[in-house]
């Protein structure tokens, strides 16, 4: 839940660095997608987020599926 941050984009890169989600004024959307709607596989998925207070967040995220698609 990223409400409380105010994101100006969100985006995800693959482990090998590629985008694979993109946003602008982000609220709550990402649900395991692609940009394009493509459902991602389980994985480690890495973030950066800016905010309109021009402040910056970088991490990781692991997507973990039930059932593989």
């Amino acid at each position: 839940d990223l409400t409380n941050l105010d994101v100006k984009n969100i985006t995800l890169f693959n482990r090998f660095g590629r985008v694979v989600y993109n946003k602008k004024d982000y609220i709550n959307e990402w649900y395991g997608q692609s940009s394009s709607g493509s459902i991602l596989p389980s994985g480690v998925y890495f973030y950066n987020i800016v905010t309109y207070n021009k402040e910056t967040f970088t991490g990781w995220v692991q997507l973990i599926r039930e059932t593989e698609q």
